[in-house]
Order: structure tokens, then sequence, then C-alpha cells
């Protein structure tokens, strides 16, 4: 796939460590584009996918942060950010991928306050925050890629909080891509259904998955299911030149699922 005329810049990813997150660090590292990794704090998945793009030829850097504290995501970006780029000889980004990310379970009658601001500071305050204070050093011709979810628009009562937050985010998705354009910057959301992640194994495997199945949410077909991989194949378009005419977009990586009834307590 030929890249964008920014590919020798980073690409800041959020979420990295691990599921979707590190599966479009391997993507975008495979197609030559140098990295920033953020993960919530220090760990051995970090370092592990780090050293993972690092065989891949490019240059990458570790960013680990909170970004449960929005109020301090100014100045992590301030000093760290721009201090890793020093480290990675580079003057600005190729673009931004925003995919951290946190559950948030709960029917209207048991949704917990704490459960709800903390989903709504990682899942679209943080993206917001980080690409206020990111998006001045991505080049003219870069990329914003937020991952959303297909519950945004699909009513799924058990995930009232999730889906409330990720709604927000395709807002937030297309009016900064209206006012980004003028610098040349795209931003699009890609919004995929059920990913095979660590979360979602978890959710799928607990003590409602045979009822939560047996409501038919997805069809019973292993194509409903997603990779992370098909996940990162659609945000390494996004940051290709067969994509620069789109933005404001959200594209819809579903597999064949399929929504059938809503599920209840």
């Amino acid at each position: 796939m030929k890249l964008s005329k920014t590919n020798l810049l980073p690409v800041l990813i959020t979420g990295s460590s691990r599921g979707i997150g590190a599966a479009i660090a391997r993507s975008l590292s495979v197609a030559g584009f140098p990295l920033l990794l953020h993960g919530r704090k220090p760990s051995k998945e970090l370092d592990t996918i780090s050293s993972e793009v690092s065989s891949h030829g490019v240059r990458c850097a570790t960013v680990p942060f909170d970004l449960s504290n929005t109020a301090d995501i100014g100045p992590w970006v301030a000093c760290e950010i721009r201090s890793a780029l020093n480290r990675l000889n580079a003057d600005g980004l190729s673009g931004l991928v925003n995919s951290a990310g946190v559950g948030c379970r709960g029917t209207l009658d048991k949704l917990a306050v704490d459960a709800l601001q903390k989903a709504f500071a990682v899942n679209t305050l943080a993206p917001v925050f980080v690409t206020q204070s990111v998006s001045p050093l991505i080049r003219n011709g870069g990329a914003i890629v937020n991952i959303g979810s297909l519950a945004s628009r699909s009513p799924f009562p058990e995930i009232l909080g999730y889906s409330m937050t990720k709604g927000a985010l395709d807002t937030f998705t297309a009016t900064s891509a209206a006012y980004l354009s003028k610098r040349g910057v795209r931003v699009n959301t890609v919004a995929p259904g059920l990913v095979e992640t660590d979360l979602h194994s978890k959710w799928r495997t607990g003590q409602k998955a045979e009822r939560i199945t047996n409501t038919d949410m997805f069809m019973h077909d292993p194509v409903s299911i997603l990779s992370p991989e098909d996940v990162a194949d659609c945000v390494s378009f996004l940051f290709s030149e067969k994509s620069i005419r789109i933005t404001g977009q959200r594209l819809v990586v579903s597999g064949k699922y399929e929504y059938k009834e809503q599920c209840h307590e």
C-alpha cells in the first residue's frame, strides 16, 4: 500500500500495549511509520510491542501516561511527546490514532456514576484533548483516526455507558474533521463490531455470556467476530494515499454482524 507523503514522520498510537492498539502498531510499522507507543503505564506488554515494531526497522519510543487524568494531557504532550519526537529526530507527526479505551457495563437502572465518568474520561475526553494538544504537530497531509464502535449507533442496553462515549466520539470526529481540513489533516472513525481482544473475551465468557449469545446479538458465524488485525488494516488504509479524499467519515467494520433483538436484564 502506497503511503501518504508524511510517511517519514511518526504516528502516536494511544492504547498500543495490547489488543487493537498493538495490532495497529504492527500494521503501521510494517508500512514504514516510526511510532510513539502509548500505554497507561510502563509495562512488559508495552516493551514487547516496542521491540516487535523495532524489529521491522522503524524507530519508536514509548510514552506511557494515564489518560484518565485529562487535565494533565496538555503538559504530557508538551513534555513527553515533544521529548520523544526529539529522540526520534522528528519535527512533527504523520498522525494520531486514538485507540485507548475502557468498557462500561450496566443498563440504565444499574449504571454507576464512577464507571461512567471514567469511561467518558478515557473514551471521549482523552481523544478530544490529545487531539487538541497533538494536532499542531501533525503536518499537512496527516491523518487522525479515532477507534469508535458499532455500539455507538446500535441499541445495546447492557453497555449504555460505553455506547454513549463512542457516540460522542463520532460527533467529535465529524466536527474536528471540518475544523482541521483547512490544515490538510483528515479525521475519521473506524467503528468495529465485536473484536476478539482480552476485554471482549472476558465479556463473552462471563456469567451472562450464554444469555447474551441466546439473544442473537451476533450471528453464530466466525466472520462476525473480528480480529484486531481486521481493524488495524482499516486504520492503515486511512493512513495511505488511497484515502486522501476521505475525511469526517465513520468506517464500519462489522464482519457479518446482524443486530436482531435487544438484550435486557
